[in-house]
């Protein structure tokens, strides 16, 4: 969706843990992943890796990579995917946003 960081949080208000929304990053070229779970919404990039594949947050070790959106995607909606942040860390399924 053509949306902004604040406009992905005000749609994903009150919808179910793993709801996630692909927006356009801020930075150019690139786009986020904005996924809510315990009302709480976390902002991933989605990077290319130097292997020309792409794969979610900061570049890790052993990290998963897909070779486009809809790879990871599917991906993430039967694997967990972990969420961390300074308060907490959580893990969720991904549910696309309708």
């Amino acid at each position: 969706m053509k949306i902004s960081r604040e406009q992905a949080v005000d749609l994903l208000k009150d919808k179910q843990n793993g709801t996630f929304i692909v927006r356009p990053s801020s930075r150019a070229n690139m786009n986020s992943m904005s996924i809510i779970q315990d009302g709480k919404v976390y902002h991933l990039k989605i990077g290319l890796r130097k292997n020309g594949r792409i794969s979610l947050g900061n570049e890790k070790d052993d990290e998963a990579t897909f070779k486009n959106l809809n790879i990871l995607i599917n991906y993430y909606i039967s694997n967990t995917l972990y969420l961390y942040s300074e308060e907490r860390n959580v893990e969720t399924l991904l549910i696309p946003y309708h």
